[in-house]
């Protein structure tokens, strides 16, 4: 055993006190485990190295592997869809009619309706007792708020989506919120008001058909012909 202040060898393991400066060997490391604590600490130290080598090395290759893989993904896409150097995405008169057709569109409509309710009442006092004009309105406000709801699904799944259906699903939509919900407005008009009242609502009505019938129209050519779409709705 030795002496850790002083380095002498001479001292036996039960000594307490270094026999030639007196220093306490309790507080002494002896030479050999010091040794010993350096060799396990550079071995520690080593395997942790190597540890993160191997970490470092497994992250790189698995982010190289990620990026063979993206250009794959993208050249098959580019491969798929039918115009490939056409444009894709929701953009252009796809984003219009997003922005402006399903979402602003309806809104105003909801307002204007409301307005023209109002201004009917406002010129024919008694319509609000009328038990037959507070389920008319009942019906209509039913009805838009429907249309509404489904034009706001349809924009978020055009936003979402890129499967072909997409596109057959809008020209349903239009057709269901356009020309037949006059349609069904006109029936209920007939059935629910008496002839006094329909009579001058109806014609409106009729024009509103050919109106909404000829903007639905443009629209589903639209979804059917333009590129941009095929594009975006491809899968």
């Amino acid at each position: 055993m030795q002496c850790g202040k002083c380095g002498n060898l001479n001292v036996q393991a039960n000594d307490k006190f270094c026999n030639q400066c007196g220093e306490l060997l309790e507080k002494s490391i002896p030479s050999r485990n010091i040794q010993e604590v350096d060799s396990v600490f550079e071995d520690k130290t080593s395997t942790n190295a190597i540890h993160e080598t191997d970490i470092h090395r497994e992250a790189t290759e698995a982010g190289h592997e990620d990026n063979e893989h993206e250009p794959i993904k993208n050249e098959k896409k580019d491969k798929e869809i039918p115009y490939p150097n056409k444009p894709s995405g929701v953009g252009g008169f796809l984003k219009f009619f997003v922005i402006i057709g399903c979402i602003v569109g309806p809104i105003l409509g909801l307002l204007s309706g409301f307005g023209e309710m109002s201004s009917t009442e406002n010129e024919f006092p008694g319509l609000r007792d009328d038990e037959a004009w507070g389920d008319f309105k009942t019906i209509a406000y039913t009805s838009s708020f429907i249309s509404m709801a489904l034009l706001f699904w349809l924009a978020s799944k055009l936003y979402e989506s890129d499967l072909k259906s997409m596109k057959f699903k809008a020209i349903g939509v239009l057709w269901i919120v356009g020309p037949f919900r006059a349609i069904a407005e006109i029936i209920t008009i007939t059935i629910v008001l008496p002839t006094s009242m329909s009579g001058a609502i109806v014609p409106e009505l009729f024009a509103g058909i050919f109106a909404s019938g000829f903007v639905v129209t443009i629209w589903t050519l639209y979804f059917l012909l333009s590129k941009r779409v095929a594009n975006t709705y491809w899968r």
